[in-house]
């Protein structure tokens, strides 16, 4: 399986026209440390503009998701800003799914999609958890003391603060969770 997956990424990456170099970077970044993140929309790679994996609901598959996003967005050459953005969003929005959004125990996958245009880069988290939109959530209330605050619930906010536009629809048994970030350009 692992093989088929190398193979194909191989067959894929040339096909961003990218210099070798890069090319191996992301080969590695994509690869390194998850053998069960795979990607599951080779044909929209090879367009030059959309990464898609899929992990499973583990916590230690966060790093190298993060790894493969952020090699994929400095192979387009994203600014620093928009790259920090997308990557506060992947992380904790992936990790959101995974701490609370599976309370079965049982393996699952979360699928991720990074669509980088000229203007704009698309961030997609879909997962198959309970129906939860974030956007519900209330905004914290950063006027009281920390230690008179609730836990949780400053990540989703840093994220709302930090994105061009967050969109959410629960399609079928999945939640969908669609980010913008604008890109700046120099």
């Amino acid at each position: 399986m692992l093989t088929d997956f190398k193979m194909e990424i191989d067959l894929a990456l040339p096909a961003l026209r990218l210099r070798p170099r890069s090319i191996m970077r992301l080969r590695r970044k994509i690869l390194w440390g998850s053998t069960a993140a795979r990607l599951y929309c080779l044909g929209s790679l090879v367009n030059m503009e959309t990464l898609c994996l899929t992990v499973p609901n583990r916590l230690d598959e966060i790093g190298p998701l993060a790894r493969g996003a952020a090699a994929f967005l400095e192979s387009h050459h994203v600014d620093p800003d928009a790259t920090f953005a997308v990557d506060l969003a992947l992380e904790e929005l992936v990790s959101n799914v995974i701490k609370h959004g599976y309370k079965d125990g049982d393996s699952h996958h979360i699928g991720v999609q990074l669509d980088v245009g000229q203007d704009k880069i698309i961030l997609v988290v879909e997962d198959s958890g309970p129906p939860f939109n974030p956007l519900e959530l209330p905004e914290p209330d950063l006027d009281k003391p920390v230690e008179q605050r609730p836990i949780g619930g400053l990540g989703v906010f840093l994220v709302r603060k930090t994105v061009d536009r967050m969109e959410y629809e629960r399609l079928g048994n999945r939640n969908i969770l669609r980010i913008t970030v604008h890109r700046r350009h120099e």
